[in-house]
């Protein structure tokens, strides 16, 4: 690799790492600093009281949350975000820190518990795993090769199932929520269980095409919690010690977990599962279930889930369908069961939709065009007459939008930049504000509801003293508690005449339950096997429609609006199986976040300076065509990545060394490099057929470049800006070349421009949905020097739909032309594949390939591995390369037969397979290996 394309390739990685794509936050936040014993908080200036907060939930949490890991966390900084609408967190460690996202979720998926308070116990419980296997074998590839060496090893040793269903029990057993309290938490595995379709730990651990998954936060939590019910608080330290010591050893985990438990991870998987189907059979022996009829009758065909069911005047439902085969999309069901698809909003699984008057609403996310970590939601509103969508109003923070019982007005919950929150009243029409009613400090609206008269609003209103059921009158702004703050997990509410209706999982299994605003009285609504869930009244006020869960996915099931038969409340039992109640007594004994300090710290502005070189990486990189050995440095806010390495060019037999930094605190970002190495090249025109020219090379790089987020709803929209000066210098040619030129140096510009779109897929699609993408690149030297060039690129490529489902086509056309005046610019244009690659002053190329699954067969190779897909491609390919004064043509075609394998404890597969090719002309076939990750 010549240091030209070294510099040009490091900076390609680069441009796909947070530290210098779009991952920042946006330029010009007021970043403040708060220093405590163990922690650094770092917070927009507008965040300052939320940090004092924080600071004291971490000085509070970071004992008990490492308490039975047996390790004393490090100090580690803490940022705080308050520009996203995603409810989430991480813990990094290449650079080492913490992200919260402030914004908290709108399904409530953790409980009644106060956001900050769960992402303390969950996020430092990450903190202390890491600190605990920063030692041992993992510890020593962190020592050599860098905190990214540490985290590889890590997390190839130890299974995510493990990390993630560890923090989950913390969460729970240090706080009043958590989701290890909700039965919807492991409702689709106790499904799974009761049916009899239990899997095999190795597709329960790796995925499989065929179904859904559990992931690693439900199948963790059940597993890590059986571990500390039967072998103890100090189970997994013990493993994990046991782990680090041997982590050079292959089936390290599992041999620890054997020392153990006397279990390896398959068998401990059976016996969790055999213990907790015991208790849930017995949790639903002598259950009586209420009936419904089901709504969605055409055929699934595999998992899918009918979800968010809404009433139209004429009987039929709208609702919110999502599968296997199917991607999401808003669907009519009528009466007689036929569907008819009526949109494809951009929503998630767990996102609310509203329906009146003719009127769809829903909540959808814009990305910043520029900045990673500033996005907003936009209120979006389909015409169900005429299949018509728009905007109501400006982007925001808008979340779970609700329209009026008539359709003329949306009440929204919104969040400021401040974490505020209110309950907003916009116009159905137009988008103006109608109302706006702030709800207290450190509060939080959920799932906002009208009044079946449209005078009232009614939302969950989550406190630090957990949630409560709140109805707002529009006219006067006057809050009232129809359901006191408390800890049981209540959510979606909705008012029908006299009754609130609302889930619960009080009996140790969601059901719809309903609040006699009158008298008081509460009644169970619904009784069903696993789940149900967002009850509606049909529009005549006759049928209640629910979502209910079931092994194959969530159906829509009407039952008889008859209050008059529902169950009492004092006699519905109790039947939760509270798996995780020993971890109470094993971790804190109770909640501690009950009673947190109110420390007040000194704020000050946040140095980022200090911060500006974070080793994260040392590597030593083989590859097909050589290797390279290196160091990267990324910043804590990710916007300075430095990086320098040396390497070799199995191709050209050259070696080379580079240092490259990239700037991305600016709109546009700014990239620097400086590389020195060989150069050698072999001609194949006449004259010169076989000869190689060798020499030596230094380069100076320094470009800007521009990516864009322009998404809109579910098509993804990227575009790429960028230009690029270069000094490159020649010296020790072996030959004069033909055009007369030699040594020198020369001044090469470079503009590029690109663009893609794209829409989400399904797991088995073997080809983007609806990809293209187009890049022009031009590159010429107006500048005086010895060289003279231009070279000109086109590039695009097309996906299209298969014959059948998950089948496709990729079409991709490439061209470009050199004017070389004494230097060869590296082609960027595709080759056949079996040919060995010529270079050409022109080269036109076309491809096809069909690509299509044959296979899912989820077989186990040993303890390692999964094969879970097999997969077919047809293919050909033609170039035609043109310069002086002849053309050369290049045809191939083919097929592919791979594999797709799941290996150790990572659920993306690695595609193996070989590749037939034939060779038009010379009647050569070449046999060639498949090579791919990440499908």
């Amino acid at each position: 690799m010549n240091p030209r394309a070294a510099l040009l390739a490091t900076l390609a990685v680069l441009a796909a790492t947070p530290a210098v794509a779009q991952d920042q936050h946006p330029r010009g936040t007021r970043w403040k600093s708060i220093q405590t014993p163990h922690y650094e908080v770092i917070a927009p200036a507008e965040l300052v009281a939320d940090a004092q907060r924080v600071a004291n939930l971490l000085e509070h949490a970071w004992g008990p949350t490492a308490k039975t890991l047996g390790v004393q966390s490090k100090r580690i900084p803490v940022v705080l975000g308050n520009q996203t609408t995603e409810a989430n967190a991480l813990v990094a460690s290449a650079p080492r820190f913490s992200e919260w996202y402030s914004t908290p979720p709108q399904d409530a998926f953790s409980g009644p518990v106060e956001w900050y308070a769960l992402l303390a116990a969950h996020e430092l419980r990450h903190v202390a795993q890491g600190d605990k296997l920063n030692r041992g074998f993992a510890g020593l590839m962190g020592r050599v090769f860098g905190p990214v060496g540490n985290t590889l090893v890590a997390h190839t040793l130890v299974p995510t199932w493990f990390w993630e269903g560890d923090a989950t029990g913390t969460e729970t057993a240090l706080t009043r929520g958590g989701r290890g309290r909700l039965p919807s938490f492991d409702m689709r595995t106790r499904a799974e269980v009761l049916s009899g379709r239990i899997r095999p730990y190795h597709t329960a651990l790796r995925g499989t095409f065929r179904t859904w998954n559990p992931g690693p936060y439900e199948m963790g939590y059940l597993l890590t919690t059986y571990v500390k019910r039967t072998h103890g608080a100090d189970a997994w330290s013990r493993v994990l010690d046991h782990t680090s010591r041997r982590g050079y050893r292959p089936g390290a985990f599992g041999a620890a977990l054997k020392a153990e438990t006397g279990k390896d991870a398959e068998g401990l998987y059976r016996a969790a599962l055999a213990e907790l189907e015991g208790l849930w059979r017995t949790q639903i022996d002598g259950l009586h279930f209420t009936g419904g009829r089901v709504l969605n009758t055409a055929p699934r065909g595999a998992w899918t889930n009918y979800t968010e069911p809404q009433p139209l005047p004429d009987g039929a439902w709208i609702a919110s369908k999502a599968g296997i085969h199917d991607t999401r999309a808003l669907v009519r069901i009528d009466p007689n069961g036929r569907e008819r698809r009526l949109a494809e909003p951009a929503i998630g699984s767990g996102d609310r939709i509203s329906a009146a008057a003719g009127r769809v609403v829903w909540a959808e996310g814009r990305q910043d065009a520029r900045w990673g970590k500033r996005s907003f939601t936009v209120i979006r509103v389909l015409d169900t007459a005429t299949g018509a969508t728009r905007d109501l109003g400006a982007p925001g923070k808008w979340f779970s939008p609700a329209l009026s019982p008539d359709g003329s007005r949306v009440a929204v919950a919104e969040f400021g930049a401040d974490r505020r929150a209110a309950l907003v009243v916009l116009d159905a029409e137009s988008g103006a504000l109608e109302a706006r009613i702030a709800l207290a400090t450190g509060d939080a609206l959920l799932t906002p509801a009208w009044s079946p008269d449209g005078a009232s609003v009614v939302g969950v209103r989550q406190t630090r003293d957990g949630a409560a059921v709140t109805r707002w009158e529009l006219a006067t702004g006057t809050a009232t508690d129809l359901v006191p703050p408390g800890y049981e997990s209540i959510t979606r509410p909705t008012l029908h005449g006299e009754h609130l209706l609302f889930n619960s999982p009080r009996s140790g299994i969601d059901n719809v339950y309903a609040l006699h605003l009158p008298t008081r009285r509460e009644f169970q609504v619904t009784s069903r096997r696993f789940g149900a869930f967002n009850a509606a009244l049909s529009a005549d006020g006759t049928r209640l429609v629910f979502q209910d869960y079931t092994p194959d996915g969530f159906d829509l099931v009407e039952m008889p609006w008859e209050p008059a038969r529902w169950t009492p409340a004092e006699q519905v039992e109790d039947r939760g199986i509270r798996y995780y109640e020993p971890l109470i007594a094993q971790e804190a004994g109770g909640d501690i976040f009950a009673a947190v300090p109110e420390q007040v710290y000194p704020v000050a502005d946040y140095n980022a300076a200090a911060d500006l070189i974070q080793p994260v990486e040392r590597h030593l990189l083989p590859y097909p065509g050589g290797f390279d050995v290196g160091i990267v440095s990324v910043n804590l806010l990710n916007t300075l990545e430095t990086a320098a390495s040396v390497g070799y060019d199995n191709g050209e037999r050259t070696g080379y060394a580079e240092v490259t930094a990239s700037y991305s605190g600016a709109y546009p970002i700014v990239d620097f490099g400086m590389g020195v190495g060989g150069r050698s090249t072999t001609l194949d025109s006449a004259g010169v057929q076989g000869r190689t020219d060798r020499w030596r090379e230094r380069s100076v790089l320094l470009g800007v470049r521009l990516p864009l987020d322009l998404s809109r709803g579910i098509e993804g929209r990227s575009a790429y800006l960028g230009v690029r000066g270069e000094w490159i210098g020649v010296s020790g040619l072996d030959h004069v070349r033909e055009t007369g030129s030699g040594n020198g140096a020369f001044l090469p510009l470079t503009y590029e421009a690109a663009f893609g779109r794209s829409r989400p897929g399904l797991r088995r699609d073997l080809v983007g949905r609806g990809e293209r993408s187009v890049r022009l690149a031009y590159t010429h030297t107006p500048l005086p020097g010895d060289f003279q060039g231009r070279h000109l690129v086109a590039r695009g490529a097309l996906s299209l739909p298969g014959l059948a489902r998950h089948h496709g086509t990729v079409v991709r056309i490439g061209w470009e032309a050199q004017d070389a005046g004494g230097y060869r610019f590296g082609s960027e244009t595709r080759f056949p594949r079996g040919f060995d690659r010529v270079f050409h002053p022109r080269l036109a190329s076309a491809s096809a390939d069909y690509l299509l699954p044959l296979a899912y067969p989820d077989r186990r190779l040993g303890s390692a591995a999964t094969l879970q897909r097999v997969t077919g491609t047809l293919f050909a390919d033609h170039a035609a390369g043109s310069g002086s004064g002849d053309t050369r043509r290049y045809t191939s075609a083919g097929a592919e037969l791979a594999v797709d394998v799941s290996f150790f404890n990572f659920a993306a597969p690695v595609r193996l397979g070989a590749r037939l090719v034939h060779l038009f002309g010379s009647g050569r076939v070449a046999v060639e290996p498949v090579i791919g990750v990440g499908f």
